[in-house]
């Protein structure tokens, strides 16, 4: 059985465990917080952060071959996962309002659906957060990279160095204008906010924003797109042979990545195929193994997807416009997106071209037809009718 001195834990807390008696990794797990603390005699939280930690160091070990685990499963409870959902980030958007609809953003750990029909802004979306994904975690970012798995041929390096510019010129601009203001005289290193927002346009501004606000002042483009790993799959022999032979090890050499883009499922998968059954392997294979590559390397995975029309089986009225591929492709989505263009409904400035809605047929937080609107414009994905896009 594992012992609790083979884990890659700080000196401190492994005296702490031991002099309690605790010198099993299983003990230390399996015992309720409230009595870990009483034995411990600290408070509860940190108690819970106590076995979050040595939690951690055992899938890492278990992950990079350190010995395993002995064959001592890690389990989960309903508590631990509430705690890890509430400590865990996703990539944002730079769109409060689609931000807020997905509880923060893209969500880590989940294979995410993004259907919309053609010029919906699918790509777009896809490109601002291969950006936004870089931005420090005191930002909301995740400070990771990006591999960006293209189908079809609508990544656009000039666009997407573009939304890059866009993205650090916001964060300049908001540097500079909490740098004018300054911040309150006395004002300790305590995290305590100050008025402002993120780089989303949310919440207080701490030094710790402005920290981070400096550290990409110093980012460049280049440094951007140099972070964004970029693949050309002309086929789903191609795209297979990849996802199954090399992606789990180009991630194991690049461990920074936070963020898969699969761009789009529907294209090689569509219409290659005569054999409706094999197609259904196939894409459940590979659904298979982006789902456990999310998990177990705790990135996002974002596949678009095309739109088809359905018809009725005995009124034309019936018929309706829904995501390609079929439920069996569906069902393995954990979370699924449709957004659509917005023709005209005011706004003013010529924008109304620029909007979209992003509507949730799927996820295990958010309501299913819960909505946002936003727009995708010169310098990346907004919210709608934001003044500074330009």
């Amino acid at each position: 059985e594992e012992d609790i001195r083979s884990l890659p834990l700080p000196s401190e807390l492994k005296s702490r465990l031991l002099g309690a008696g605790l010198c099993l990794v299983r003990h230390c797990l399996l015992t309720p917080p409230a009595e870990l603390a009483a034995r411990l005699g600290q408070p509860l939280d940190q108690c819970r952060r106590m076995q979050l930690t040595v939690r951690d160091a055992l899938a890492k070990c278990t992950n990079d071959g350190g010995g395993g685990s002995g064959g001592f499963r890690l389990p989960d409870t309903a508590e631990t996962l509430l705690l890890d959902v509430a400590r865990s980030r996703a990539v944002p958007s730079m769109s409060a309002s689609v931000d807020r609809l997905l509880q923060g953003g893209l969500s880590l750990c989940q294979l995410t659906e993004l259907a919309g029909s053609a010029g919906s802004g699918k790509t777009q979306l896809c490109m601002q957060l291969c950006a936004s994904v870089q931005l420090p975690a005191a930002l909301g970012g995740l400070q990771g990279g990006a591999v960006y798995l293209d189908t079809e041929g609508s990544f656009s390096p000039r666009r997407q160095a573009q939304i890059a510019s866009g993205l650090l010129l916001h964060c300049r601009r908001l540097a500079d204008r909490m740098r004018q203001r300054r911040l309150p005289p006395g004002d300790d290193d305590d995290g305590n906010g100050v008025e402002g927002g993120g780089a989303g346009g949310d919440g207080p501004l701490t030094k710790e924003h402005l920290k981070a606000l400096n550290e990409v002042s110093s980012l460049t483009v280049e440094q951007v797109m140099s972070n964004i790993y970029y693949f050309r799959c002309l086929s789903h022999v191609q795209l297979c042979a990849f996802a199954h032979e090399s992606l789990e090890r180009f991630l194991v050499g690049h461990p920074h990545v936070r963020l898969i883009v699969l761009d789009s499922i529907a294209s090689p998968f569509r219409y290659e195929f005569d054999n409706a059954g094999q197609r259904n392997r196939q894409l459940a294979e590979l659904a298979a193994l982006l789902t456990r590559l999310a998990v177990s390397c705790r990135l996002a995975v974002l596949c678009t997807n095309q739109m088809t029309t359905r018809f009725g089986l005995t009124d034309a009225a019936d018929s309706r416009v829904e995501p390609a591929l079929g439920p069996s492709w569906c069902h393995v989505c954990n979370i699924r997106l449709v957004i659509e263009r917005l023709e005209g409904g005011g706004g003013g400035g010529g924008c109304e071209d620029q909007r979209r809605r992003m509507r949730v047929l799927k996820h295990p937080a958010v309501r299913a037809g819960s909505s946002a609107v936003f727009q995708v414009c010169a310098v990346g994905v907004r919210d709608a009718f934001q003044d500074d896009v330009s």
